[in-house]
């Protein structure tokens, strides 16, 4: 398998892993989280909700196609 891990690293340098996928598997694919322009004009994780979830988009794979997505993801843990 060919896989991605995502983490968090901290500003103190901690690392902690979000998630884990297979990048090779179009139809699993977790997509990538959206970013938007910070106050200091950086690219930053778009935050979403009271509880700051992330949001994420992908082309999506179906045996139909393509099938786009824009998904929800808990910043706690990806789910």
């Amino acid at each position: 398998t060919r896989s991605t891990i995502i983490s968090f690293v901290s500003p103190a340098g901690e690392v902690s892993p979000y998630m884990q996928y297979d990048y090779s598997d179009a139809y699993n694919h977790p997509g990538h989280p959206l970013l938007e322009r910070g106050r200091f004009g950086r690219s930053v994780l778009r935050r979403h909700g009271p509880k700051g979830d992330l949001l994420w988009q992908g082309n999506g794979s179906s045996p139909e196609g393509a099938r786009p997505f824009v998904d929800v993801r808990s910043y706690a843990d990806g789910a």
